[in-house]
């Protein structure tokens, strides 16, 4: 047992002398790495000259050149939008437009094939065949026997009514007197 008892009282040894030595150091944090204290960050100027000027956009980080050109690129696609929305509306205008001038067209041409239907039949219906002219073919057929019954008015028939022109011009007189007039006296 001596033999370790002389390697433990070595161990602590070391172990106190280890202890001395950070204790004289003084305790500071536990850090990851080792640095500098932080520093506040200096801008320096930097001087161009007129033929030296950077192209545009050179101080600018990745991805704001890349927004940059998202957003150039979205507005170019909405303004290629519209002008496609504007030169498809124009194009169905136009086939629109066709469309009602050839509906138009026919309208008026089937309008003046009824008008002209209607006249013709306008003109068949006056045409005569018989039907209503009244100097071809009777229009009643109850007319003949009545100009062969020969009443003149009352009772008289064409017999018993003078035929000579004196004694009609009589007749007329006393029929004309018979009629009562009422005119008006100033």
């Amino acid at each position: 047992d001596g033999a370790g008892a002389a390697a433990g009282a070595e161990a602590l040894k070391a172990l106190e002398r280890l202890c001395a030595e950070i204790g004289s150091r003084g305790l500071t944090p536990l850090t990851l790495f080792e640095g500098g204290p932080a520093q506040i960050k200096i801008l320096d100027p930097i001087f161009h000259e007129v033929g030296d000027r950077p192209q545009k956009g050179m101080e600018l980080s990745e991805t704001k050149q890349l927004q940059r050109r998202l957003t150039k690129e979205r507005r170019a696609a909405s303004r290629q939008l519209s002008r496609d929305a504007a030169t498809l509306q124009l194009l169905n205008s136009q086939k629109d437009k066709t469309l009602r001038t050839k509906r138009t067209t026919e309208r008026k041409r089937v309008g003046l094939m009824m008008e002209e239907e209607t006249a013709m039949l306008k003109k068949l219906r006056t045409e005569s065949d018989g039907g209503m002219d009244t100097s071809i073919k009777r229009y009643s057929a109850k007319k003949e026997a009545k100009q062969a019954n020969k009443r003149v008015g009352g009772n008289a028939t064409a017999e018993t009514t003078p035929t000579t022109p004196e004694a009609a011009a009589d007749k007329a007189a006393k029929a004309k007197k018979s009629k009562v007039s009422y005119k008006a006296k100033a």
